[in-house]
């Protein structure tokens, strides 16, 4: 008998272990390990106060940062003057503050982008109207700086509403051409440049600039949708693949009161126009181009009067030219501008004359500068986010426009990020560490904290049992390694290499699913797309030689765009990988979106050998237990990718796993993303252990 009762004791005690292993699974897909945020902030031009909006989305408060203290409720959903609403999802400012946007039932659309249901409110007036009669949703509405217009986009097209005369009409006119798209983004345009409009008004109110999209000569693809009825239905989208026909991206210039439009004559052959700002002068708008691998950048000062298109400023890169920092330019009241590059090898930045000539360098350093918020005029001083302490930390500085010596911000280890008002009086804080959840702060432009807004005090409980990230350098990379709970350094532990942003910030993932079921992680800083496998290579030897690893026992995850090097690194005729599992796989460059590959490889037509070098045509020499993980209804990486891998690896006699997730796209459901968890974690356990 007590035999019997040992046995049952271990046997309630492995269940206990497994349904606690299957639940952290569930709790890290579901996001209970997500930092809570504080709900949507705005901060007045005064500098002197914000907005918050309330956890049940039905009022928004106006509250003194010095104090604290509430002045005004300047929405409440249930007191309403005409529409009514039960909740929203967020707001909209005018640059005036006397009228929102505001707006609910949003449904996604893309990687960021969202059509949702828009309504105009009144703050004085304390009016709440649709944004739009028409049918359809709207997408990307952009005040006015009058805040007496809006313009939006639905369907291919945007509109101009009128706030003053309640009136709605057409800006562009492709609403029965569904091959044109303008204002909003297509989604190579989404993915690849992080934009989902390229909508400008005119600092008078009285212009819009606006980016259109010819996708005439762009191929389809057809995405087969499975669902529960007996037929499955199909969905057509464009997508350009490497070195085939592109959207051509074409700028017009609409006068909202005479609502004429002009065309800008580009002097550009197969091109990418990732942004357009306008000056501080009303009659002159700045238009971004990329050249088609992503090599050149042009900014062209293009006079609305005349419509000739001047080039102010030429870059190019020998690898590719960094389309963020093209947000790191902000235009001055004396016509000069700020700018980044990385011609010394970090980013940096610049301040530039009207005419384009470089002024002078405003930071210096062998560091990147991040983040650009913005450009203090009465202060005058530039505030920045850089990496210039640790490559894997993040701080907040300002520096004057004499590029004097920074000041520091943000006292606090980690990564922190700042949100500015517009009279950069106060900022929000956000900070935390690798093994520490975020605190949200408000603090002044010395960097002293004010109040706090959110410590996630819940969150630091529940995570305290997780492992510890170290962090160090291998081969030069930034890592950061994680050992289970029980590690000793006198066993041999199987191994399971990431790649991934090695930041010391708060964030869990699957990793901590790993080291929960026994295995040492590490994780690698990823270089680009293209990480040479070589790297992976030459970190999985050094892994090997440390004397508490199996070196036999090491396997390699990866998803989205770092899976062709892991799938490289196990592709070279030796077993350099016991075990490998990949997530929507880039197998073959030529099958990828034209944007995101060309930039690191350039167009096949003049780079074949490296397209030859695909994951597809390494098949012969793959080795190691693989499992392929796709969505099929990914709109960002095709299914495709897979099957003709596994195709490939079918002829090549190679024997792999593979697990299809029907209907899902690129980012998976919380439910579907626990079972790919617990799967991951199977089949490392029985290829690792």
């Amino acid at each position: 008998m007590k035999k019997i009762s040992v046995l049952a004791v271990a046997f309630f005690t492995c269940l206990t272990f497994l349904s606690a292993k299957d639940n952290l699974a569930k709790d890290i897909a579901n996001g209970a390990y997500e930092n809570k945020k504080p709900t949507q902030i705005y901060t007045f031009r005064s500098g002197e106060s914000y907005a918050q909006l309330s956890a049940d989305g039905k009022k928004i408060t106006k509250y003194s940062f010095k104090t604290g203290k509430q002045e005004q409720i300047l929405f409440d959903a249930s007191a309403t003057k005409g529409k009514k609403v039960n909740h929203i999802e967020g707001f909209i400012v005018d640059q005036r503050e006397k009228k929102m946007l505001i707006y609910n039932n949003s449904e996604k659309v893309g990687a960021k982008s969202f059509v949702a249901d828009y309504y105009v409110f009144d703050i004085d007036r304390n009016r709440l109207d649709a944004l739009s009669d028409s049918i359809g949703k709207q997408r990307d509405p952009v005040f006015s700086p009058d805040g007496q217009n809006v313009v939006f986009g639905r369907g291919n097209d945007l509109f101009l509403k009128k706030l003053a005369y309640e009136t709605e009409s057409p800006v562009s006119k492709a609403i029965y051409n569904k091959t044109f798209v303008n204002g909003i983004t297509d989604p190579l345009y989404e993915t690849a440049f992080d934009a989902t409009n390229l909508i400008a008004w005119s600092p008078d109110s009285r212009q819009v600039a606006y980016v259109g999209l010819d996708e005439t000569d762009v191929a389809l693809e057809i995405i087969q949708l499975f669902g529960k009825e007996p037929y499955t239905k199909t969905t057509l989208f464009k997508y350009p693949k490497a070195g085939t026909a592109n959207p051509k991206p074409v700028v017009y210039i609409f006068d909202a009161y005479y609502k004429s439009t002009k065309k800008v004559d580009l002097p550009e052959e197969d091109f990418y126009i990732p942004r357009i700002k306008w000056t501080n002068d009303a009659e002159n708008v700045a238009i971004f181009t990329l050249d088609r691998n992503q090599r050149q950048m042009k900014m062209y000062s293009v006079n609305c009067k005349s419509m000739i298109a001047k080039v102010i400023l030429s870059e190019t890169s020998e690898d590719y030219f960094d389309y963020k920092n093209l947000d790191f330019v902000q235009f001055l009241n004396d016509g000069k501008f700020t700018f980044a590059n990385k011609k010394d090898g970090f980013r940096q930045l610049f301040l530039h004359n009207a005419n384009g000539l470089l002024n002078k360098q405003l930071t210096t350093g062998k560091y990147d500068v991040c983040k650009f918020y913005g450009y203090d005029s009465i202060k005058k001083l530039v505030y920045y986010q850089a990496a210039a302490i640790s490559p894997t930390g993040r701080e907040i500085y300002s520096v004057d426009l004499k590029g004097g010596k920074p000041t520091l911000l943000s006292e606090n280890k980690g990564v922190s990020h700042a949100e500015f008002g517009s009279q950069y009086s106060y900022f929000i804080k956000k900070y935390s560490t690798a093994n520490a959840p975020s605190v949200y702060s408000i603090c002044n432009t010395s960097g002293k904290e004010i109040s706090i807004l959110e410590k996630n005090e819940e969150l630091a409980r529940k995570a305290s049992s997780l492992a510890k990230k170290e962090f160090t350098t291998i081969n030069n990379l930034s890592a950061y390694i994680l050992k289970p709970s029980d590690f000793s350094e006198t066993k041999k532990y199987p191994v399971i290499l990431l790649q991934g942003c090695v930041s010391d910030c708060f964030k869990v993932g699957i990793e901590q699913l790993f080291v929960s079921n026994g295995f040492i992680v590490v994780c690698i800083n990823s270089q680009s797309f293209i990480q040479t496998s070589s790297d992976l290579i030459a970190v999985s030897k050094h892994i090997g030689s440390l004397n508490y690893v199996d070196k036999n026992k090491i396997g390699i995850y990866a998803d989205n765009y770092n899976t062709s090097a892991a799938l490289q690194s196990m592709s070279t005729g030796e077993t350099i990988f016991a075990a490998g599992v990949v997530i929507a796989p880039v197998t073959d460059f030529k099958l990828f979106s034209s944007a995101n590959i060309e930039r690191y490889l350039k167009r096949p037509q003049e780079s074949a050998a490296a397209y030859d070098n695909s994951p597809v045509n390494l098949t012969e020499k793959m080795n190691g237990k693989l499992l392929l993980i796709h969505g099929t209804a990914d709109k960002e990486v095709l299914v495709q990718q897979t099957y003709n891998y596994a195709n490939a690896l079918i002829e090549a006699g190679k024997q792999f796993d593979m697990q299809i997730y029907p209907d899902q796209g690129h980012n998976f459901d919380a439910k579907t993303c626990a079972h790919m968890y617990q799967h991951i974690v199977d089949f490392f356990a029985q290829s690792l252990k």
